[in-house]
């Protein structure tokens, strides 16, 4: 009986494995062991906070990557989309000890597919594109925005980006609303929330108010927005501290829609979701500024999206690698 049971989890285990991706399953691989092995150590303790120098650029490439997989009547159907960005933060320090950071974007690429027919948007063809997309990247790339940091790593603001969403839908004409409607529609899903919101997440987190060592754990709770706006409960982990380098954190965060949320689906108009899952990563944070040098998220998640009238199952994964250095 008991070999049975063995046997049994082990099934369980090899079929779970089955639906991950190598990347997932070591990602998977590297978070548990942190959260439930690496032990406390005392000896050194420090304070996460930002501490980016006055005057100091940074630059970051960001790679995001979502797929969605359905079934309806009978039929699979795949599609997916991916961002590939590079972008600077110029840092300033107010008087209040805040900092101010201008983003700067140098290069957006946006793609989607949805069963075998692929497009491209990129900011670089914005000034002789007719693709309403391509000249919303092409305005952010040229004007960027502006965020103010507290030292603990909460973003208190954000400016510019609703701004050049005010003057991009002001170009069409007043009688269509429709076109407006659909542009703000992506104004808000692809630049506000999943450009700039959800690049901000992958770089500032709340840091703990209180010294950290290597076993050191927090939790926090938080709405991520971005292509999937959904509720986030984290703990995060520090796995190593080196003074004189990186301070390396695990996190693994339970994910689901508090409320029904629309998702943006390749070929088609946004979707009702009702979506729960997980997403695990690690960040490589400098210890001596709190800017992170590299990171990466993977998320699965499950659930159901609503296709006319009818709830649908769905999986989406997630995956998005960020690397970057101070200028």
């Amino acid at each position: 009986m008991i070999k049975l049971k063995h046997v049994t989890v082990g099934i369980l285990l090899f079929l779970s494995c089955k639906n991950k991706d190598a990347d997932t399953i070591v990602m998977d691989n590297i978070v548990e062991d942190v959260i439930n092995n690496v032990a406390i150590d005392t000896s050194f303790s420090t304070r996460l906070q930002l501490n980016p120098p006055d005057a100091s650029v940074y630059i970051y490439r960001s790679k995001n990557e979502t797929s969605y997989d359905l079934k309806f009547d009978d039929r699979e159907v795949k599609s997916s989309n991916a961002s590939d960005v590079q972008y600077r933060y110029a840092v300033h320090k107010d008087s209040a000890g805040k900092f101010i950071m201008d983003i700067l974007f140098d290069s957006i690429k946006v793609l989607s597919q949805k069963d075998n027919v692929k497009s491209e948007a990129d900011a670089a063809n914005a000034m002789l594109s007719v693709n309403p997309l391509e000249r919303m990247l092409g305005m952010l790339k040229d004007q960027g925005i502006q965020v103010k940091l507290s030292a603990s790593g909460v973003v208190e603001s954000i400016s510019g980006y609703e701004e050049l969403g005010q003057r991009f839908l002001s170009k069409f004409a007043e009688d269509d609303t429709y076109g407006k409607t659909v542009a703000k529609e992506q104004w808000d899903k692809i630049i506000a929330n999943g450009l700039v919101k959800g690049h901000l997440n992958q770089l500032f987190k709340a840091f703990p108010d209180a010294p950290i060592y290597q076993g050191f754990s927090w939790k926090l709770k938080e709405r991520v927005e971005g292509e999937l706006p959904l509720e986030m409960e984290t703990t995060l982990k520090i796995k190593s501290v080196d003074p004189n380098g990186q301070i390396i954190i695990v996190s693994n965060a339970d994910l689901k829609s508090a409320e029904d949320v629309i998702v943006e689906m390749p070929g088609q108009k946004g979707v009702t979701a009702k979506l729960s899952g997980y997403r695990k990563g690690i960040l490589h944070v400098n210890a001596k500024t709190g800017m992170v040098e590299r990171s990466e998220y993977i998320s699965d998640m499950n659930g159901t999206i609503l296709v006319l009238g009818n709830f649908v199952p769905i999986k989406i994964k997630n995956k998005v690698k960020l690397e970057g250095r101070e200028k």
